[in-house]
């Protein structure tokens, strides 16, 4: 079923929150050798950037993650051949970064890396490699690989997208500290994964709708339901979270805009830290003057459905990934990476109906990652 592109109308009761006397500070990665710093300036309505930073010169940082614990240290992959990942800790002043380690991930083009839930193990996903390698995470924040990389096997359907595995992400359990799941875009499937110090394990493989092309994954912050993003069937799949670790599909929900044309493709997605509202990008591979959508979604109280509230336009074409931040999660930074006209836009959310509107934007670069420097 295909879903209306029209936002919905806000009423008298929207609950934009007021602007605050104060600035955000948001590091992105990208293609580019530096991450990018912004700054938000709320009152003004201003999108700036200030002096970019080199974390390690050969890098081109596409993918950043947090670690849960101190914030302060921050993981970012590299997509070349061989695939890098490496660790680095914010100083006091943002612009500057201490390189803690740089190692390789076993395979070429590193999507994506994350922490574990208590952030003492990491975890990187090799999309051309078709493989992930986990580490361990001393509490100086540096990486120590923990075996070799684990390669996987299968296709799918789409014979130009799915001709082997295509490991997209590394995110990790909510509880298990030791357990990762990986979508696989290539093969279908999400596999679940466990780092141990003695190296990195398949435990488990559970299967999306043939020709899907699952991308992300993430998880309800108060009930056992995990969340994927498809990139080729611009979807948004449920499952319930087995106290095994195992995932069993419960729906699918479209969220392909009304009378799209042309090639799409799914690419982020994130839910709000009250479990309220749910975020999914999606990608116009052929886009024309309107703006690409993100589809926002009110969550059921069990967590287990979805309802459309509207698609709001990215400010800017091919959203690939975007971040919630500030107090209440009240706004969110995107990264629109069309090549003609690439752009990073800040929305302002609606923190009761789930709706969203620009609030600023700076043209000219094509952010791929985010973190908000609290």
């Amino acid at each position: 079923m295909h879903l209306p592109l029209s936002a919905l109308l806000l009423g008298a009761s929207s609950s934009f929150p007021s602007a605050l006397a104060r600035t955000y500070q948001i590091l992105a990665g990208s293609y580019s050798p530096d991450l990018i710093l912004y700054t938000f300036d709320p009152a003004a309505g201003i999108l700036t950037t200030g002096k970019n930073v080199t974390l390690i010169q050969s890098y081109s940082p596409s993918w950043l993650a947090q670690h849960p614990k101190d914030k302060n240290v921050i993981l970012a992959v590299s997509e070349g051949d061989p695939g890098k990942v490496a660790t680095a800790r914010l100083e006091d002043k943002p612009e500057k970064l201490t390189v803690l380690s740089d190692e390789e991930t076993g395979g070429p083009g590193t999507a994506s890396a994350g922490f574990s839930r208590d952030g003492s193990k990491a975890l990187a996903s090799n999309y051309l490699g078709g493989s992930s390698r986990g580490y361990k995470v001393g509490r100086d924040g540096k990486l120590s690989p923990v075996g070799a990389s684990i390669k996987f096997a299968g296709t799918g359907p789409n014979t130009e997208r799915q001709e082997q595995p295509h490991p997209h992400d590394a995110h990790a359990h909510p509880r298990d500290p030791s357990i990762f799941y990986v979508p696989d875009l290539g093969a279908d499937r999400v596999r679940q994964l466990k780092v141990s110090d003695s190296g990195t394990e398949q435990v488990g493989e559970f299967s999306t709708p043939a020709g899907s092309g699952p991308r992300h994954i993430v998880f309800h912050p108060k009930h056992d339901i995990a969340y994927v993003v498809t990139e080729l069937s611009n979807e948004v799949l449920i499952f319930a979270l087995e106290s095994s670790g195992a995932l069993s599909l419960l729906g699918q929900t479209s969220f392909l805009p009304e009378g799209a044309k042309g090639t799409w493709n799914g690419a982020e997605i994130a839910i709000t830290s009250d479990g309220r509202h749910l975020y999914a990008s999606n990608r116009n591979l052929s886009p024309g003057v309107d703006a690409d959508p993100i589809a926002a979604f009110n969550v059921s109280s069990d967590g287990k459905s979805l309802r459309l509230i509207g698609q709001y336009g990215a400010g800017g074409n091919q959203p690939r990934a975007f971040k919630l931040f500030g107090e209440q999660e009240q706004y969110l930074i995107v990264g629109n990476t069309f090549e003609k006209a690439p752009s990073a836009v800040v929305l302002e959310r609606d923190v009761r109906s789930g709706a969203l509107k620009e609030a600023a934007r700076l043209d000219g670069q094509a952010p791929t990652a985010f973190i908000w420097i609290e």
